[in-house]
């Protein structure tokens, strides 16, 4: 055989291994997801303030996202956000504040976003609802009068049996997004948008409510602190009013 046959069978092999490494590092299955102990220990390494005493739940969103509640030593009622990424699972964001987020796992559809949470108990919020708005709007145009209604759609849900949890956006709130997003984008095509709701008039909020059906505040779940340890899209969910209905 020769030198130069030997030197070709060499670099197929080195070839072979090291696609066999990128595979393996980047895009290989997610394994088991940690235990409750484990998921303990890693936020509180790498974030201290978490001093995460239990963990409530694990909310599968999907093969490589989690959605994992805790509670800590001083009783803050927090989340972190855990993502398979290179050969591991990972934190990529810690809070110890409740109220609701948007977490967008494909920054391309919207239909992918969840929104999370995980109320404190002393907020004593019996239900929320959920509200997708576009603000009403009026604009001249080359002498064109155009108004544009506000829309809304609304989802509640109760917190009687579980301050946390999540919830899929809806398919109709995703298909408005989609549509909306691409109208903004087309009326702007030179801006970058970061966000999963590009245009202004357009938001998600919420109102938490008692077992009175009273508007509360949720004092304890909008107050702490977050660490972020990686790639993640979020967004902001509004606190509401009644006067920011129709």
């Amino acid at each position: 055989m020769t030198k130069k046959k030997i030197q070709v069978i060499l670099l197929s092999g080195v070839i072979l291994v090291a696609l066999f490494l990128i595979y393996w590092f980047y895009f290989s299955k997610p394994t088991d997801f940690p235990s409750d102990q484990q998921l303990a220990k890693e936020i509180n390494q790498i974030f201290p303030k978490a001093d995460v005493d239990t963990i409530q739940d694990t909310i599968i969103l999907d093969s490589e996202h989690v959605f994992v509640p805790f509670v800590s030593s001083n009783e803050e009622y927090g989340s972190s956000y855990w993502t398979w990424e290179k050969h591991k699972w990972k934190p990529v964001y810690i809070n110890t504040v409740g109220d609701p987020l948007v977490w967008r796992i494909d920054s391309k559809d919207p239909s992918s976003s969840f929104i999370v949470w995980n109320i404190h108990p002393r907020d004593n919020v019996n239900y929320m609802r959920f509200y997708m708005i576009r603000d009403r709007g009026y604009h001249i145009s080359y002498g064109i009068h155009t108004y544009i209604p506000q829309i809304q759609m609304e989802k509640q849900l109760s917190l009687k049996e579980q301050g946390y949890g999540v919830l899929k956006l809806p398919i109709e709130w995703g298909n408005f997004l989609t549509r909306a997003n691409r109208l903004a984008k087309a009326q702007n095509p030179n801006v970058t948008f970061n966000s999963l709701l590009p245009d202004a008039s357009v938001y998600i909020g919420w109102m938490p409510y008692n077992s009175d059906d009273e508007l509360v505040f949720p004092e304890n779940s909008v107050n702490g602190h977050g660490f972020i340890n990686g790639d993640i899209e979020t967004d902001f969910v509004r606190l509401l009013n009644e006067i920011d209905l129709e």
